[in-house]
């Protein structure tokens, strides 16, 4: 009896194990006769799905001609609304014809590595992963599918930066805390009231500023409260770090650094704004996260300017706060471009 005990356990333990294993592809339903979920097909298809086959020296899309034939296409496996929303950030059509904007897509289900599942009902599964790359540092996904008019599809795909073992906060969460307080900084920064945006810096950590993506904490030039009086008639030049592409030193006075580096447009009227949450990445490392893992990141993000770019002459402004005695300050003023 015990031996048999011990066997249906075994067959047991093995099921369960087996639908979060990562290697099998497919996560098994047992009601209503619902199929397993196809995760390695779904997957596939998302991943071809975005990332298009293209010409090299134009980014023209060779497979579909307009965006609602793409959307269309993508709708056979996933949500249509995420379609729109998909089509909306890596594509674009000009004059009958569809090209794909030189920018990073999202984060895919490696499926040779650890996920995990969860049932939320009989129709509906999530699938969690936690990962790390090079480009996007530490992140999670979360991938719900659904089974709808008789087959599986992607009904939203989640994507979270991790900070060390923490997660930052939600996007929604980070919004109502600091929505307000943005607003106010960046009317400061583009009206150039450095004495009033002085008010609102870190008074221990001062301001630190970034020409790109990528935070250097070693020479990067950071500005006390005390040091934003006269900040427009600052004779001096400082070195802001060095430009991309030819690695010269970004020497320049405080109000040439603004023309290019912080203010270079009305981000005001940025296309998109974002609260803790990445809008786009170039080809430079973006380690805002690992410099302030407890932060609040709000991005206002122009996705191009002139046709003719295809979108490489995007620009984003990242205000960084943190919070000292219950107020959140501004630590960091990133500035991101595309980058070689």
């Amino acid at each position: 009896m015990r031996k048999y005990l011990f066997f249906l356990t075994a067959i047991f333990l093995s099921m369960a194990l087996a639908g979060c294993s990562g290697n099998t592809g497919n996560i098994g339903m047992d009601a209503k006769n619902i199929p397993e979920v196809p995760l390695e097909e779904l997957n596939s298809k998302f991943e071809k799905g975005i990332y298009q086959e293209v010409e090299p020296e134009t980014r023209k899309v060779k497979n579909f001609a307009t965006k609602e034939q793409w959307v269309s296409h993508m709708s056979e496996f996933m949500d249509r609304d995420l379609a729109l929303s998909y089509a909306d950030e890596f594509i674009y059509e000009e004059e009958g014809e569809l090209f794909l904007l030189s920018r990073g897509g999202p984060a895919i289900l490696q499926l040779d590595k650890p996920y995990e599942v969860k049932k939320l009902d009989e129709k509906k599964v999530q699938v969690i992963q936690t990962n790390e790359d090079l480009m996007q540092g530490k992140y999670k996904i979360t991938i719900t599918y659904e089974y709808r008019d008789g087959h599986w599809i992607i009904q939203n795909h989640e994507y979270n930066v991790l900070t060390g073992n923490n997660e930052i906060l939600p996007p929604e969460e980070a919004e109502e805390i600091i929505s307000d307080k943005a607003v106010q900084i960046i009317n400061l920064i583009a009206n150039k009231d450095m004495e009033t945006l002085a008010k609102f810096i870190h008074p221990e950590k001062g301001v630190r500023f970034s020409p790109y993506s990528y935070v250097d904490t070693k020479d990067s030039v950071i500005f006390m409260p005390s040091d934003f009086e006269g900040f427009f008639s600052i004779p001096s030049e400082y070195c802001w770090g060095s430009y991309d592409g030819t690695g010269e030193p970004i020497n320049l006075t405080p109000a040439d650094y603004y023309d290019r580096f912080i203010f270079d447009h009305d981000y005001r009227n940025a296309d998109q704004i974002s609260y803790n949450e990445q809008l786009f990445a170039g080809n430079m490392i973006n380690n805002a996260w690992e410099v302030y893992p407890e932060s609040i990141i709000v991005e206002y993000h122009f996705e191009g300017f002139e046709e003719k770019y295809q979108g490489m002459d995007w620009r984003s402004l990242r205000l960084v706060f943190e919070e000292y005695q219950g107020q959140w300050l501004l630590v960091g003023i990133i500035h991101d471009e595309w980058t070689i």
